[in-house]
Formats: structure tokens, C-alpha cells, sequence
């Protein structure tokens, strides 16, 4: 009796590690998709990233050129004044 009992117990245990197992290789799918579908964004969104950069660069170079004429106003405001 001792050894069918062994038995049944080592098949449970088997069949416990087995499940673990399934839902841990369904657990690591998931997580493979999640990586997929973050991949998918940042891939769509890069578009925009590089768009949102350009504007950034785009104002800087115009504040930069407005701070040089409103320079440039002021010393004409003193010249001519």
C-alpha cells in the first residue's frame, strides 16, 4: 500500500510542476506580448517624437534670433534716443 501511495503522491507532485509550469509559459507569453505591443508604440509614436524635436529645435533657433533683434532694438532705442 506504502508504494501506491508513493506512487499517487509522485503523480500529484508531477502533475503540480507540470501546471506550474503551464502557467508559467503562459505567463511568459504574455509578457511577450506586452513587449510586442510597447515595441509597436514606441515604433508609431517615433514619428511624433522626431516632429515634437524638430519644433523644439525650430523655437530655439527663433527665440535665439528674436533675443538678437530685441538686442538689436534696444541699442537703437539708445542710439536714437
Amino acid at each position: 500500500m506504502d508504494d501506491l501511495a508513493d506512487e499517487r503522491n509522485r503523480l500529484e507532485s508531477a502533475q503540480q510542476q507540470h501546471e506550474a509550469v503551464r502557467r508559467l509559459e503562459s505567463d511568459i507569453l504574455d509578457v511577450n506580448k506586452i513587449f510586442q505591443d510597447l515595441a509597436q508604440m514606441v515604433h508609431q509614436q517615433q514619428d511624433l517624437v522626431d516632429h515634437i524635436e524638430a519644433n523644439v529645435i525650430t523655437a530655439e533657433v527663433e527665440v535665439e534670433t528674436g533675443n538678437r533683434e530685441l538686442r538689436t532694438a534696444a541699442e537703437y532705442q539708445v542710439n536714437y534716443l
